[in-house]
């Protein structure tokens, strides 16, 4: 069965221009200007895509827990 796997409006478009890199539809710098990204951020999500599939574009700090902030218990007195 496949995983669903949920994604923005923006992460979708950059999987679908990240698959025509792959695919070699387009370079890497026209791929890097259509998502007004750099050429290493570029390369290092399509080495993820490749690894991770669709789960690569997706920021790695989505849907982690947030750290629960301990809360000050010093005496000022």
């Amino acid at each position: 069965m496949a995983e669903l796997i949920t994604m923005t409006q923006k992460e979708l478009s950059r999987y679908e221009v990240i698959k025509r890199l792959i695919r070699k539809e387009v370079n890497g710098t026209e791929a890097a200007k259509q998502l007004n990204l750099t050429i290493r951020q570029v390369k290092n999500i399509k080495a993820r895509v490749i690894k991770e599939g669709p789960r690569g574009v997706i920021h790695l700090s989505t849907n982690l827990c947030l750290r629960k902030v301990r809360p000050r218990t010093e005496d000022f007195a």
